[in-house]
């Protein structure tokens, strides 16, 4: 497993300093955006494949990673904000973007509202153009279909949130592996020792686990309400090919979220159903994810 150093850059326009991995070369450019509990090393498995072939940068989102968190955020479309600065103070463009989970929806957020930026996108279990809305339970723990919160701080004080916010601010290595083992890697080989290690290291380093599942209940670019949002419809600005994986055994963006992407995206979206793998098909099967990328990036 090889292991990347980052650089960093300052963003006045948002007023975070932000970590980001760059390697490769050529004028074939790859930006990839991470998902929730996660930061940019957990491309690992994707960068180490293709940094021969691509120019390719993978930042931390604030309060993700190594970048800073001096203004907190309620909804992704900052952290695309982010991400488009970003972008503009490296000069790129007509990039190849790839978003995991929480990083589709922030890929879908730049690509819509710049797409001089965005020439092809790659979703790695997306969370929906809905968002992935986070309900009140009963006394069983069952989520309540429709009740939800009513702040950040009522969300983040109730079970599951809580406690798994307390875990990664205890930096509990046993529990948070366990939760991954559960959920996260749902279908598929388990990272090994080694790189579980980094991987955790990089997950405890997020301070916005709560804003975050805010921030993923009340997203939502199409034209239809949801109980958290009504709805902005940037989705009809999203005119780019997408590639979409989907692990057949995710449990965390089950198949009824994934599958309603060609209903909005038609032919533009081309999707494949990654076999042996959950939510991290990047860990658990990255070379038949590079495969594919391979045949559809330009």
């Amino acid at each position: 497993m090889k292991h990347y150093s980052k650089k960093f850059i300052e963003l006045p326009g948002v007023d975070e300093r932000v970590a980001y991995i760059e390697v490769g070369s050529g004028d074939r450019d790859l930006l990839l955006i991470h998902g929730n509990m996660s930061g940019s090393l957990h491309y690992t498995p994707i960068i180490e494949r293709l940094e021969g072939e691509f120019h390719i940068y993978a930042p931390d989102m604030k309060g993700y990673g190594d970048t800073t968190y001096r203004h907190h955020f309620t909804h992704l479309h900052e952290q695309a904000d982010l991400i488009i600065e970003f972008c503009d103070k490296l000069g790129l463009k007509h990039l190849r973007v790839g978003g995991w989970s929480t990083g589709g929806a922030v890929t879908m957020s730049v690509a819509a509202r710049r797409p001089d930026l965005v020439d092809q996108i790659v979703f790695f279990d997306s969370i929906s153009l809905r968002g992935h809305p986070y309900f009140q339970r009963d006394e069983k723990g069952k989520p309540i279909y429709g009740k939800v919160y009513d702040s950040i701080e009522h969300m983040s004080s109730s079970n599951p949130q809580k406690a798994t916010i307390e875990w990664m601010e205890n930096k509990d290595f046993e529990k948070m592996t366990g939760l991954w083992n559960l959920v996260i890697y749902s279908g598929g080989p388990r990272p090994t020792e080694e790189e579980n290690r980094l991987y955790m290291e990089e997950t405890f380093k997020q301070r916005c686990l709560g804003e975050s599942y805010w921030a993923l209940s009340t997203f939502n670019i199409t034209d239809t309400p949801t109980f958290y949002a009504e709805g902005d419809g940037l989705y009809h600005n999203i005119h780019q090919p997408i590639l979409c994986f989907w692990g057949e055994n995710d449990i965390s963006v089950p198949w009824f979220n994934t599958h309603e992407l060609p209903d909005y995206f038609g032919d533009q979206l081309k999707l494949v159903k990654v076999p042996h793998a959950g939510h991290s098909p990047i860990s658990d099967q990255p070379d038949l994810l590079v495969e594919e990328m391979r045949k559809f990036l330009k």
